[in-house]
């Protein structure tokens, strides 16, 4: 009988001790706020590198290597504050190549009313500039030499002659593709 719990013991053991990689897909948000006060404007914001790195390990826990990062969402929250006077805002939304320093476009002329609340635009992004951000996260993600997204925002409020007074937080959710090996 010993002899058989001890046989017992030691298969649970191998089977224990065994190995396997998982994927995991866990998400994270950061943003950048641009703080609007003119009647025409130009307005930089920047997310750091370190704050997406930062958000990357805590989402893996430290652990295991990452694949990819996938860019599942960007919109803006719009805040309007007690100055403002525009009833809507037309603007180019634009983020700055690593490669050339020039700015790439996200949104084009984009026009939305000055509420309170989410600005969905998903369906006006421009490729060049969103490939930009993609390539960026990534880069930051899996830990290659990088450098801070910088955003710019430029455009015109309407009526003429109004003044927009509002905050504006751009937001970037992504997924972190990682592996990594537990005990099963």
């Amino acid at each position: 009988m010993r002899k058989i719990v001890m046989l017992l013991a030691i298969m649970l053991g191998m089977i224990a001790c065994e190995e396997k990689d998982i994927s995991l897909f866990p998400s994270f948000e950061e943003s950048a706020k641009f703080n609007i006060n003119t009647n025409s404007f130009e307005e930089d914001a920047t997310i750091y590198s370190s704050v997406i790195s930062d958000a990357v390990i805590e989402a893996t826990d430290g652990e295991g290597g990452v694949e990819r990062l996938v860019l599942e969402g960007l919109w803006f929250e719009v805040t309007p504050n007690s100055g403002n006077t525009a009833q809507a805002m037309t603007l180019t939304f634009q983020i700055k190549s690593w490669a050339t320093d020039e700015y790439l476009p996200i949104l084009e002329d984009f026009t939305f009313t000055v509420n309170s609340g989410k600005v969905n635009f998903l369906k006006e992004l421009k490729s060049e500039g969103v490939i930009e951000l993609k390539n960026q996260l990534n880069a930051i993600a899996k830990g290659l030499p990088s450098s801070d997204i910088k955003f710019e925002s430029e455009g015109i409020v309407t009526p003429e002659g109004g003044t927009v007074d509002v905050d504006v937080e751009v937001f970037v959710n992504a997924t972190v593709v990682y592996t990594t090996t537990v005990g099963i």
